[in-house]
């Protein structure tokens, strides 16, 4: 083999795109008390807050070698952490559906899920959001 490691390193690095906001997939290599460690296949793991991985009973939606997405927060935080958000890159995802929808055209299925003046909590089959409501 005739590729040093820092060569392999450098090109995997390069072939995703590393800024803030980017979405990447990784893999749950171990959960702690209050957070996910999460490998995205770069220099270092990424930590998410625990809370970022609850369904609405409270319990974990993800374990160890689960495949997810993920945004990028920051890549380091003079640390050496790389964090992550699963929060983001399930929002990310919801208005990727939403934008789709309007552009083809396509009804989508919502419930209300509460009552409120200035927002709509609408949930579907994807996501569970906040939405402004302009009168």
């Amino acid at each position: 083999m005739s590729e040093s490691f820092a060569e392999l390193l450098e090109e995997s690095l390069n072939k995703v795109q590393m800024s803030p906001g980017s979405m990447l997939m990784g893999t749950v290599i171990d959960i702690e008390n209050d957070m996910v460690i999460v490998s995205t296949h770069s220099k270092s793991e990424g930590i998410i807050p625990k809370w970022q991985f609850l369904n609405n009973k409270g319990e974990l939606e993800v374990k160890v070698g689960d495949e997810i997405e993920v945004a990028l927060d920051l890549f380091e935080d003079g640390l050496g952490a790389t964090l992550l958000s699963r929060d983001k890159a399930k929002k990310n995802k919801a208005w990727a559906e939403l934008e789709s929808a309007y552009e083809n055209k396509i009804r989508l299925s919502v419930k209300s899920t509460e009552k409120s003046v200035a927002v709509l909590p609408l949930q579907s089959a994807h996501f569970a959001h906040f939405y402004r409501v302009l009168w």
